[in-house]
């Protein structure tokens, strides 16, 4: 499949930190949406997404710092005012992590239909048990968050696009992994 230009669809960018210590990081989640929507619109989307995983699943401190969005086609990110439920989210988190933690990527993935293209987004802070297999799956023994953060990318309005501006099937589960980048920052420190 011959690939497409990273800005073809309208993107909305959140950058958040993921707490309040000192080995906290700032991430950026990544949302692409169809252009008959808002950037605000879009934010409302991602606010979904974050209630259905839940503040008490982030660290504490937990929060986002600013949204920036970027017309298709466009080459430069503007920025755009927080909407309140965004700017007011925080993790209540009160589990201790190590500074390891800050490796862990919590990743929901899935493809656009109908060209199959892989999609995802992915999610640095949380403070959830790590699976023994690396995946949460939807549903048996799995925490609530799974069901309701997949969920909420199901139905969000406007919904989540994959690079060929198409809706994202979303798959059942959440991976988890140690991110390579994170991991060779953390031993630099």
């Amino acid at each position: 499949m011959a690939p497409l230009p990273a800005n073809s669809t309208n993107r909305l960018f959140i950058d958040y930190v993921t707490g309040d210590q000192a080995t906290s990081q700032e991430h950026t989640l990544g949302m692409r949406y169809a252009s008959t929507a808002t950037p605000q619109e879009a934010q409302e989307s991602v606010a979904e997404f974050l209630s259905g995983v839940g503040a008490g699943t982030f660290k504490t401190g937990w929060r986002v710092l600013r949204a920036r969005f970027q017309l298709a086609g466009g080459n430069v990110t503007l920025p755009v005012n927080l909407i309140t439920t965004l700017g007011s989210f925080q993790g209540t988190s009160s589990g201790s992590l190590s500074s390891s933690s800050e490796a862990r990527e919590w990743r929901w993935v899935g493809r656009s239909y109908p060209d199959g293209r892989r999609s995802g987004v992915s999610l640095y802070g949380l403070t959830a048990t790590f699976p023994e297999n690396f995946r949460y799956p939807l549903g048996g023994a799995s925490p609530p968050w799974i069901a309701n953060s997949i969920g909420a990318l199901l139905v969000a309005e406007p919904q989540w696009l994959g690079i060929g501006g198409d809706p994202i099937l979303w798959y059942e589960y959440v991976n988890v992994q140690y991110n390579s980048y994170w991991e060779r920052r953390l031993r630099s420190v």
